[in-house]
């Protein structure tokens, strides 16, 4: 008993290779497609960078030995001496203040609007120096900087001293680790939002005190040229860059 055999006519054949010529055709219509649009939003977007504002923005090593946060309302935090002892509780706990600056250079081509945004988990203050004079810069308050123009964000931010201690005693440098977002918009409808990440970390004080409860300022010598050996330092992070449309 011989088996079934199903044989292919000539328009079978053809028919299969209508329907495989359109579904190739489609693929490739898609594909060209999303070819097309690419090189439109990449053309796009070259546009826009290149009338967009272009924040340089470079942290200087922070200040040693590092303050302490006044117990007088609106005081200025005052430097401390490397060794000197700090309790954790004395009335008021002792707060240690890091004091870093970052400077801010438009190197683009239009108006950069900036607005910062300190980290919630600890206390901080940033100050915008510009032609010398020092205001306060809420966070969420913006400010302009023409193209070209420079200016330099003194940023303080704080912890109590327990928590710096805590983080000696682990040796985790990053436990308390105080951080500064820096936002930069343009004052176009299809404009760009970058966004810079500064932080600083360290571990200020140390267990060398004899007081119980007590930590001291690490009485460590930080050279003004050199990051080398000290007790904490600054980096900004890549600037991420998205693309508005309003």
């Amino acid at each position: 008993m011989k088996a079934a055999s199903i044989g292919w006519s000539h328009s079978d054949w053809i028919s299969l290779s209508v329907a495989v010529g359109t579904l190739f055709l489609g693929g490739a219509t898609v594909w060209l497609g999303w070819v097309s649009r690419r090189a439109v939003t990449e053309s796009a977007r070259a546009r826009v960078d290149a009338r967009a504002p272009r924040l340089a923005v470079l942290t200087r090593q922070p200040e040693w030995p590092p303050r302490l946060l006044s117990t007088v309302a609106g005081g200025e935090p005052q430097r401390v001496d490397p060794g000197i002892e700090l309790s954790e509780w004395s009335g008021a706990p002792n707060v240690v203040v890091l004091r870093t600056d970052v400077d801010l250079r438009n190197e683009g081509n239009s108006t950069a609007v900036v607005m910062v945004k300190p980290a919630t988990d600890h206390g901080s203050r940033v100050q915008l120096v510009r032609n010398r004079a020092a205001d306060e810069l809420a966070s969420g308050e913006r400010a302009a900087l023409s193209p070209g123009e420079e200016v330099t964000l003194i940023v303080d931010g704080w912890r109590p001293v327990g928590e710096w201690g805590a983080a000696w005693m682990h040796q985790d440098v990053e436990a308390c680790k105080l951080a500064l977002t820096i936002e930069v918009t343009d004052q176009f409808e299809d404009g760009i939002l970058d966004t810079t990440i500064v932080e600083v970390s360290g571990l200020p004080v140390d267990d060398s005190s004899k007081t119980k409860g007590s930590w001291a300022v690490r009485n460590v010598r930080v050279w003004p040229t050199s990051f080398e050996g000290a007790p904490v330092k600054a980096r900004a992070l890549p600037t991420t860059r998205r693309y508005l449309s309003r």
